[in-house]
């Protein structure tokens, strides 16, 4: 009898685990349109020109946004798109979460050591918006086991604000074996915040500002 019990325990068990696992490799989704194979020449782009871009039309919610990977850890809750939700304003990118991690990245740029960059976005939370929110960049570096990427860089948005949005800013330099990098917009926040003036540039290497690297 004991050992029956024990038994149905485990099996109980077993299944509760399975149900969780299931729920949740369910609610886990990444949502892209088509991106080129291989990184676009940051190069390419003149000192100063924001090397992103984001559509300046309406895109639903589970929709892909073109040049962007939506990475969401819970697709009922969590959603990125494009909306006008304020009056006489141009469309903005729009992200919504329950509290789960969700993440918006770029495609990738390729890039050598000391090159030198400035990330740049306006976040406007919701009244009841809780949590963190970046803008950050991802490294893809040369290793002597092939490549290993890792978070260089991060920004938050400035407590301060002006017309309600909080600006979040900061300049890198690439260290050594860098490879290809990636911007991205990540977090773990509940509620709903507006996004605009998303940008990425390339700086002249003498220029003074600059942040100290910050790892995530």
């Amino acid at each position: 009898l004991l050992f029956g019990l024990t038994a149905s325990a485990l099996v109980t068990l077993l299944l509760i685990v399975l149900w969780a696992w299931f729920r949740q490799t369910g609610r886990e989704i990444t949502i892209s349109a088509p991106l080129s194979s291989a990184p676009t020449n940051s190069t390419a782009f003149i000192e100063g020109t924001n090397m992103l871009s984001m559509p300046s039309t309406i895109i639903q919610p589970g929709k892909p946004i073109p040049g962007w990977t939506i990475s969401l850890s819970n697709k009922h809750r969590q959603h990125a798109s494009i909306e006008s939700p304020e009056k006489d304003d141009l469309p903005c990118l729009v992200m919504k979460s329950d509290g789960s991690e969700m993440r918006l990245s770029s495609q990738d740029f390729s890039a050598e050591p000391d090159m030198k960059f400035q990330i740049e976005a306006l976040f406007k939370p919701g009244q009841n918006f809780k949590g963190d929110i970046w803008i950050g960049i991802e490294l893809t570096r040369r290793a002597a086991d092939g490549e290993q990427k890792n978070h260089l860089y991060q920004k938050s948005p400035a407590s301060s604000r002006k017309n309600g949005w909080a600006s979040a800013k900061g300049t890198f330099t690439l260290p050594a074996g860098s490879k290809s990098i990636r911007f991205e917009i990540f977090g773990k926040f509940k509620g709903r915040t507006l996004i605009k003036n998303i940008q990425l540039k390339r700086k002249a290497n003498s220029s003074p500002e600059e942040d100290a690297p910050a790892s995530r």
